[in-house]
């Protein structure tokens, strides 16, 4: 992509990374080109009209020039690139990175909407709202309630823990359903999770990638979870960016990691073909 780029000089260098380590926080709703910033060699730039003229642009990415002036929903988006080529869903990571851009943006939506159609009785900043805990006569309760309002809106959005835990009681109730009114057994339910902090076996991997590489404090720190010994705090931190910084190998590793399961368990054991 970059020697593609270089080779033309009409097109505009706009595949360029967003740097690590930088203090500037990087919003996926205002950074332009943020999707083909992340995967350069998925958003691809094209020829398009804007209107008035042809300009470069990449018409696939969700903050785009052109694309700024259309109405359409981050969702409406997320589904419909799913479906206009097969490299967007063959991708590791992107699904999972337009989910959680799609949870935030519902999440945020969805307490926005409950603090301004509250009648005025909640504050709508921080400041205001530790002011408003300093007058209560009971500052703890104020907090624990205002605490139990935000889980009751959270839990309307998909992927919050609040989410799950009522879909949790949902799951029990068709169990006991099943058991004791449909006269039979219930479904086989599985899902997925990572343990990316825990797992000995890809620590080993990171082990390997990071020294490689001549990260050596990084490789140092999975060494520790890889040899099943307690990390010590100093570098607990350490063992965080690590993971935050090789998202391509833990993402691999769940993906081979779950296909074996099925493959090697699931089916030839319990006769389950998913």
């Amino acid at each position: 992509m970059y020697a593609f780029i270089q080779g033309n000089a009409e097109i505009p260098v706009i595949h360029h990374r967003i740097n690590k380590g930088s203090e500037r926080l990087v919003n996926p709703d205002t950074e332009l080109y943020f999707l083909a910033k992340c995967f350069p060699f998925t958003f691809m730039p094209a020829h398009v009209w804007d209107g008035t003229k042809m300009i470069w642009d990449v018409p696939t990415d969700y903050n785009c020039v052109v694309a700024r002036n259309q109405e359409i929903t981050f969702s409406e988006y997320a589904k419909q690139l799913t479906k206009i080529n097969p490299r967007f869903m063959s991708h590791p990571s992107l699904k999972f990175v337009l989910l959680n851009i799609k949870n935030r943006k519902s999440l945020f939506g969805q307490i926005n909407y409950e603090l301004y159609s509250d009648d005025g009785k909640l504050p709508q900043s921080r400041g205001a709202m530790i002011e408003m805990a300093k007058r209560q006569n009971d500052a703890d309760g104020f907090i624990h309630n205002l605490t139990n309002r935000f889980s009751s809106w959270s839990s309307r959005t998909t992927g919050t823990p609040q989410y799950w835990w009522s879909r949790a009681g949902e799951l029990r109730a068709f169990v006991d359903h099943m058991l004791s009114h449909a006269g039979t057994s219930p479904l086989f339910f599985h899902s997925g999770s990572a343990a990316e902090y825990y797992w000995r076996p890809l620590h080993r991997l990171l082990c390997k990638y990071f020294d490689e590489r001549g990260i050596k404090d990084y490789a140092v720190a999975c060494q520790f979870v890889a040899d099943g010994k307690e990390v010590p705090q100093k570098y607990k931190q350490v063992v965080h960016r690590a993971i935050i910084d090789a998202p391509h190998i833990i993402n691999r590793f769940f993906v081979l990691r779950t296909e074996s399961w099925f493959s090697n368990v699931l089916k030839p054991v319990y006769g389950i073909d998913a």
